[in-house]
Parts: C-alpha cells; structure tokens; sequence
C-alpha cells in the first residue's frame, strides 16, 4: 500500500513539473538601441498621430516624461509592453477614410521604409498599434510641419530650446532626435548619403550621452550635421568659434594629388618671417602626416564629398591645435623642420592690391577663363582677347556671376 501512495505521488509530481513550461528568456535591451527606438517612434507618433498632429500636447516634454520612464528598462518585451501601454492612452484617434485610397500616382521610394513599426522584436499590441496609425494618421494643416515658398519642408512651433542644459542627457537627446527625423522623413538624398541613416542614429546616440563640456555637445552635432554628406548642410556656433577652430597659415594651401601644396600668399610679411613660398609642401603636422590629420577633421567638415572636403584644408587642417605646431616642409626636394604660428582671419593683410587674372592664354594658344572671377560686363572683352585661340577652357569649379547665358 505505501509503495503503491508513493507511486501516485511520483507520477504527480512529474506530471505537474512537466506542464509548468519554462519562461521563455526575454531579449536584451541595450541602452543605445532603446533611445535609437524611442527617436524612431516619438517623431512616428508626432508626424502620424492625429491628436500629436493637431498639438494637442507638448511633444518634447512628452519625449523627456518617456527617456525617464523607461530608462531602467532592459528587455524589448517590456519596453514594447510600456510604449503600447503610452499609445493607448494618448486617446482614441479618429478613423481616416481617404488614408489608404489607391493611388495611380508613380511614387518615389527610395526613402520611405516603415517596416520597422512591424520588427518582431515588438508585441503584438504595438505593432498594431502603429499600423493603426499609420492607416489612419492625421489629416489636414499640421501643427509641427509646413512648408516653405517652394514646398520645401519647414518646422515650425517648435521650441526652440535656448536655455537646453546640455548636462542634462534627456534634454540632449530633444536637438539629436528632431535633427536625425528631420532627414529621416523630408531629406530628399537620404538615400545617397554614405552612411546608412539608421546607423548613423546608432552611432551619435553614445556620443551625445559621452558629453563631458558644452563644446562636446556642440561639436557632436556639428558631426551630426555632417552625416547628410552635403556642401550646405553644417553649423558654426559661438562656441565652437571660441575653440582654436580656425587657425590660419599667412599663406592658402590645398590638396593637389593627396598633398598639402601653398599655392598663394596672404600676407607677404607674416609669409617672409614664417619662410613660407609658393610650392611648399607641408608633409607632416606635431608628427601626424597630414593626410592622417585632414582624415581625423573629415567628421567635422562639411561637404558632398571628399574632393568637397579637401577644398575646405586651408580652413581646417590645423583645427583644435593651439598657437603653433611643428611642421615638416619639402621644397625642392629637401626637408626643413620647423615651427609654425596661427592666425585669426582677422590677424593677417591681405594682399587686395593685387591684381586677379580672370582671363589669358597659356601654352599652345589655349584660352582659360576663370568663372568665379569673371563678370558679365567683361564678357565682351574676353572673348575679343581669346577668340584666335585654338580653344578656351572654363573653368566652373567656383560660382559663376551669371556670365554663362552672356556667353553662350
């Protein structure tokens, strides 16, 4: 009898341990890919929700209450849990009847992608939850979008956050997640920039919580701006100003064929005291080769592309350096080491006598012009003083002053 009450309490036991199924082990959630996450879904919810849409409620405060809360959040399953939980009680949204209409309109996709409002890695309740948005988002005059005189994309209402507290890290993250937004959805060359957007967004994200000082924080976004890969798109604040930013050599230098050549003098006097000539090549700087120098500043300058960058070395090759630094020259194929000063801008003389050719012959009777300099009432002239040569080149690579129409 005993054997057989011990039995039945074996085969209990093991029948109730074995329908108890283990916890399935939740996934990680680091830090980084938490904020990359709440970015991608707060400016989701601004530009798509249809009460965010109309301003019903302070957006970045909004942004700031949420960094707080989910802060000490470490799994998806928990942190989709809360964002679901948020969404819901922002308040039912009105259905959109003309949302998802067919549209014989030929649609350029290069940069929409909202598949990612569908990652697994989200539950069931938040996943619906967007694609309901989505299908039903706001409709008419937005509160935080317009457009400008030639439809270009324009926020407005938006704080602008002059006293931001740059120690604080959720208040950091207000001018990263709006700027990344800002090209995410209306950069038309999101698509051609080098770096994928998204991880670009991964990337920026340890860099504005490693802030240690104001100019950091500055110049993280400097480097963000940066990222668009455009000749147009960069920031020059006074703080950064107040940083060694700009130092000047009394003579220009540019990159020629990967090397730092003097090409013109500046100030003749400071030029003579530094020894510096036409011709000159500058090979190192403190020990650095400058291309391994010029590589290092690239986050910082902005331009389409890398020949964009090499233009702007005279500007930026001894950015962050202090007073003087330590060169090496070759001229003439000999080495000279030295030591070198700086300048403001407003420290050197320029040469404004000088006499600028806009126009001549060089070898083999061949014509060159240079369009940046040239203007339309020159025009005339030029072409008098060029027309018996066997060809004329020229040259664009600046800004034309309207004289191309003249010409042609």
């Amino acid at each position: 009898m005993q054997r057989f009450i011990l039995l039945i309490i074996t085969v209990c036991l093991f029948t109730a341990s074995s329908s108890v199924q283990p916890k399935q082990t939740e996934k990680a959630l680091s830090e980084v890919e938490r904020l990359f996450l709440t970015c991608k879904i707060w400016w989701f919810l601004k530009y798509y929700h249809p009460l965010v849409g109309k301003g019903s409620f302070d957006w970045d405060e909004k942004l700031v209450s949420v960094l707080n809360k989910t802060r000490s959040i470490q799994t998806y399953e928990e942190y989709a849990d809360y964002m679901a939980r948020w969404i819901y009680y922002m308040g039912e949204r009105p259905p959109c009847r003309s949302c998802n209409q067919p549209s014989s309109e030929e649609l350029f996709l290069e940069n929409f992608d909202l598949s990612w409002t569908q990652s697994p890695d989200f539950s069931v309740e938040l996943r619906k939850a967007l694609k309901d948005i989505e299908r039903n988002r706001f409709q008419g005059e937005h509160h935080y979008i317009g457009q400008g005189k030639v439809g270009q994309f324009e926020p407005k209402n938006e704080p602008q956050h002059y006293d931001l507290d740059w120690q604080n890290r959720n208040q950091r993250m207000i001018p990263l997640f709006r700027f990344w937004n800002y090209i995410e959805y209306f950069f038309p060359y999101k698509y051609q920039t080098e770096q994928d957007w998204d991880e670009v967004l991964r990337e920026m994200i340890p860099k504005f919580l490693d802030i240690d000082s104001k100019l950091d924080f500055h110049l993280a976004m400097l480097e963000m701006v940066v990222k668009v890969d455009d000749s147009h798109a960069g920031i020059l604040t006074p703080i950064i100003e107040k940083m060694p930013y700009y130092n000047y050599l009394p003579a220009r230098i540019e990159m020629i064929e990967g090397q730092a050549v003097v090409t013109e003098i500046i100030d003749e006097a400071k030029s003579r005291e530094q020894d510096l000539q036409i011709g000159d090549v500058i090979r190192t700087v403190n020990g650095q080769t400058v291309q391994e120098l010029h590589d290092s500043h690239k986050k910082y300058i902005w331009g389409s592309n890398d020949a964009a960058k090499d233009r702007s070395i005279y500007h930026t090759l001894f950015m962050g350096l202090s007073g003087t630094a330590d060169i090496t020259i070759e001229r003439d194929q000999a080495f000279s080491n030295r030591t070198i000063s700086f300048y403001t801008y407003s420290e050197l003389s320029y040469e404004t006598n000088k006499t600028l050719e806009k126009w001549r012959t060089i070898e083999d009777s061949i014509g060159y012009v240079d369009m940046g300099a040239l203007t339309t009432g020159e025009v005339p002239g030029m072409m008098g003083e060029l027309r018996d040569t066997k060809a004329i080149i020229f040259d664009v690579r600046n800004y034309p002053k309207g004289t191309m129409y003249k010409i042609a």
